[in-house]
């Protein structure tokens, strides 16, 4: 396979989508472009900065009432397409097939979901969702109706006709479905997207691409791609990629910012998240951690009362200017006067700026992938980096703020390990 992918890994704020946007522009008249990003909100941006491009977002109308309809069409009419993650990452042998036909440009804005557990029951909630599709699985394979490889990929019998799991006979077409220890079924983006020579090129645009999942889903795969960062030439004005690590750009980058940060080191407020205390006779150095969280709801009251002592007494702030975050699961049991749903920003906030009024910042987590996720990774001798992952999801989430105007922030790191790995980051 020819070498496509360039994986544009620059810091927040370099000018990542500016370069996409300037490229889109550039591209010959002929050649056709498919964009991909988290938001609706970048799909109109792409639009209105790429107007001569005539971009196009597929919709529920036009494919009868499935906007991945809509995509096939918009792709077998050549139209430049902008989409989002979420519909991309539902593709099905149809869409493979046109992408196949037509040589498009693609261009990812963010790293994508490459991996995820598998719940054909939405309306249990994951875990037992998830343990019931994992029941399900089994009485598939005793049936014969599916079959795993030694790898612990999932295929399907082409005889079988079962509507209750067209999901699992879809993605299994596509190989994009892995057991896991015996006892987790994962969904991983199609890899035929990256391998097949679908695409004339194809751009990621993120920022440390090597402590992200998709990172390892390369080397999984053995995907290739080249290293590029994004500067600004200062003569033309124009943005331009060099190689990795050609500039210390991103050492720059974070001296830069160190002055902009202030973390709260008040000892009273973070003893909730030190390694030195024990609750529940949890290990300590996972303290603030999901398992913690379930192990310790007696003490959500706790981090609830130290952010309301934050925002109000500490830092003096308005609620227009808060932003939090904890687990999805326990939103609703720590939000409260001062910490409303409102100023909740999920912990895999991306590529969007409706927060950057955002000054007062709390992070009350202690960020790890599943163990479900790094066994998939495992078994194949590939090992996951924990404090790089954890690292690069708390910049990605403080990025939302108002840092990114250039504004100061400040903000209520209780974990120890966070905290640490965050002030260790801004010390280059």
């Amino acid at each position: 396979m020819k070498d496509i992918i360039t994986v544009v890994d620059s810091y927040c704020g370099s000018g990542k989508t500016m370069w996409a946007i300037q490229h889109i522009n550039e591209i010959r008249k002929d050649q056709r472009i498919l964009f991909i990003t988290p938001f609706l909100s970048e799909c109109k941006r792409i639009k209105a900065q790429c107007a001569s491009k005539n971009f196009v977002s597929p919709d529920v109308r036009s494919g009868r009432g499935r906007k991945m309809n809509s995509l096939i069409q918009l792709i077998r009419s050549g139209k430049n397409i902008v989409s989002t993650h979420a519909l991309f990452s539902n593709l099905d042998e149809e869409l493979i097939t046109e992408l196949q036909k037509k040589n498009y440009t693609l261009i990812i804005d963010e790293a994508m979901e490459i991996l995820k557990k598998v719940n054909i029951y939405e309306d249990l909630d994951a875990d037992k969702g998830e343990e019931k599709t994992y029941v399900d699985l089994k009485t598939l394979i005793s049936k014969d109706i599916i079959k795993v490889s030694d790898y612990g990929e999932v295929s399907w019998n082409e005889d079988a006709i079962l509507d209750k799991y067209k999901y699992i006979e879809t993605k299994s077409k596509l190989n994009s479905l892995i057991m896991i220890d015996d006892t987790v079924l994962m969904w991983t983006f199609p890899y035929t997207i990256f391998k097949n020579d679908l695409f004339k090129e194809i751009y990621i645009l993120t920022y440390q691409f090597d402590f992200q999942l998709q990172y390892y889903y390369f080397k999984y795969y053995n995907i290739d791609y080249f290293k590029k960062e994004v500067v600004k030439n200062g003569d033309s004005g124009k943005y331009e990629l060099v190689d990795f690590g050609k500039f210390s750009l991103d050492v720059d980058f974070r001296k830069n910012i160190k002055s902009l940060i202030e973390i709260c080191d008040s000892e009273k407020l973070n003893a909730i998240g030190s390694h030195s205390i024990f609750l529940s006779e949890k290990t300590p150095v996972t303290a603030l951690s999901m398992s913690w969280y379930k192990r310790n709801e007696d003490e959500l009251k706790t981090i609830q009362k130290n952010m309301i002592n934050y925002f109000k007494n500490i830092v003096s702030s308005s609620g227009k200017e808060r932003m939090w975050t904890t687990f999805k699961d326990y939103q609703a049991k720590i939000k409260g006067d001062g910490v409303s749903s409102k100023n909740f920003i999920a912990i895999n906030a991306r590529a969007t700026n409706d927060f950057a009024n955002r000054k007062y910042l709390a992070y009350v987590i202690n960020r790890y992938l599943s163990p479900s996720f790094s066994h998939f990774f495992t078994q194949q001798g590939i090992c996951l980096d924990q404090d790089k992952f954890a690292l690069s999801e708390l910049v990605q989430w403080i990025w939302r703020s108002a840092i990114r105007n250039g504004e100061k922030i400040y903000i209520y790191i209780p974990s120890e390990r966070m905290r640490g790995l965050l002030q260790n980051w801004l010390d280059i």
